[in-house]
């Protein structure tokens, strides 16, 4: 990864095909590719948001992107790009996980605070719990 390529796939594939639409004035779906560089996904305090590039990739993955009435790219440029964009964003993860929010903290009910406090107090008289 490192250092971005001129002849990045993922680079050329969003300026060739991207940009007229995701470009910085009116970008569709409010996404805008145009300061978007492939260096983005080796950093993470980078403005790059795997939850968007995943969104990105499922629209690649059942053609949705680039629309029907736009340039769109043939089928092994679509299989291409597809592998790499899934392959840099599995090399984040594993670069820069994040497990997502914790569980909410919750009371307890009486019968599982009942099993929890039976369960610490092990050996101790059952007369108390």
């Amino acid at each position: 990864m490192g250092v971005a390529r001129a002849d990045d796939p993922i680079q050329t594939f969003v300026t060739r095909y991207c940009l007229d639409c995701h470009g910085s004035t009116d970008p569709s779906g409010d996404l805008d590719l145009s300061s978007f560089r492939i260096t983005e996904f080796d950093h993470a305090d980078s403005k790059f948001e795997p939850s968007i590039w995943e969104r990105v990739l499922r629209r690649l993955q059942s053609r949705q992107m680039p629309p029907l009435d736009s340039v769109r790219p043939s089928k092994p440029e679509y299989i291409h790009l597809i592998s790499q964009c899934d392959e840099k964003l599995g090399a984040h993860a594993g670069k820069y996980p994040w497990p997502g929010m914790p569980p909410a903290v919750r009371k307890m009910n009486r019968n599982e605070y009942r099993r929890a406090a039976h369960d610490l107090l092990a050996g101790v008289n059952s007369w108390i719990i």
